[in-house]
């Protein structure tokens, strides 16, 4: 019986290792930035990217990374991309990166679909059907143009998006799955493939068919993005007309604080929705929108009175100004009569100005 054990053990300690290879992952993740990238595989569901956007833009682009399974070379890949409210975005081109640093590119083939339907595009791949690619991974590092070592992350794609007209704030997730077409490494199948979308300790999703108990076409449990749609913000936070380095400064040495001023570096303060009363990234990506700008103030001028109060004060002022004269000329020198104190009814009033932000701000 002893023995038995031993030999059971023995077989363990010797395929546990690579069973442990076997269970390896590819992963692919989303970034609001291309090369180099500040953004590196999420450690958390907590921490995937957030693509800030405003009323007045246009559009934007979504970046795909990847890193291959430790010791293989990822040769063929294709990817969708779902975002799960189409009120806020729809999808319009793609581009796969290419590395031509050498004679010979990443993939034979590639797959750059424009928008297949309004929530979904699908199939952004890169294939070498007869091994005449270099693919991605540890060989591939030295010669890659789009592999970033910091990150151990290779640049694969692009979508590129447009934005719906603006009513309300909205906020919408994104989902990488895999594409119909599968994936695989050199000399390996689909079935070989094991993806984690997202985040580091997100479910693994099997690349294989469905026939082979495969996840093509799925979404993984937490969404690999979240973009948001703000109103028009006001980055002028020193109030002079123009979005420049000084403002970056005061939302800089105010970043973390709580705050609902404008001129403390908020430039969404307020209580609704999309608003808050942080100094926060949705203020650096409301400068970096509003950067080398002018915002042109509202100019609000306060009603003039009415044609009864004109007469009534230009009445009181000349009987005033007559009855001087009069005392004048007696040799009396009595002063003016008293005219209106400042801010009082009886002032005749005048036209201000003052600023009123987000109103007229053509950006």
């Amino acid at each position: 019986m002893l023995r038995t054990l031993q030999v059971v053990a023995i077989f363990y300690c010797l395929l546990y290792p690579l069973a442990a290879v076997r269970a390896a992952n590819t992963h692919f993740w989303l970034s609001t930035q291309g090369f180099p990238s500040v953004s590196p595989l999420p450690s958390s569901s907590t921490t995937v990217p957030e693509f800030v956007n405003f009323k007045g833009q246009a559009g934007g682009s979504i970046y795909i990374w990847g890193r291959p399974e430790v010791g293989q070379t990822l040769e063929n890949w294709s990817l969708n991309l779902r975002v799960s409210d189409t009120s806020v975005l729809t999808f319009t081109s793609s581009d796969v990166y290419e590395s031509n640093v050498t004679s010979v590119n990443r993939w034979q083939d590639v797959g750059e679909p424009t928008a297949n339907s309004t929530q979904i595009i699908r199939n952004i791949a890169g294939f070498s059907p007869t091994h005449m690619g270099l693919g991605i991974g540890s060989g591939t590092q030295g010669s890659d143009l789009y592999y970033d070592s910091v990150r151990n992350g290779w640049l694969l794609a692009k979508v590129n998006y447009s934005l719906q007209t603006f009513t309300a704030f909205k906020s919408a997730n994104l989902f990488l799955q895999i594409g119909s077409r599968g994936m695989s490494n050199l000399n390996g199948d689909s079935i070989d493939v094991n993806a984690v979308f997202g985040h580091a300790t997100e479910t693994a999703l099997n690349a294989a068919n469905a026939d082979d108990g495969g996840q093509r076409q799925t979404s993984s449990v937490f969404p690999d993005g979240v973009i948001k749609y703000y109103d028009k913000p006001d980055a002028d936070f020193d109030g002079d007309t123009d979005v420049d380095g000084r403002d970056f400064l005061i939302w800089q040495r105010n970043f973390g604080t709580t705050t609902l001023l404008n001129a403390n570096g908020n430039a969404n303060p307020g209580g609704a929705a999309g608003q808050d009363n942080l100094v926060n990234h949705v203020d650096l990506a409301a400068w970096q929108f509003q950067y080398d700008t002018t915002v042109f103030p509202t100019l609000v001028a306060v009603p003039e009175p009415n044609s009864a109060v004109l007469f009534g004060a230009f009445c009181a002022f000349w009987t005033a100004y007559s009855w001087s004269r009069q005392r004048g000329r007696g040799g009396c020198q009595s002063p003016l009569y008293p005219l209106p104190e400042e801010n009082s009814s009886d002032q005749v009033g005048s036209a201000y100005y003052r600023r009123v932000p987000y109103e007229t701000d053509n950006l």
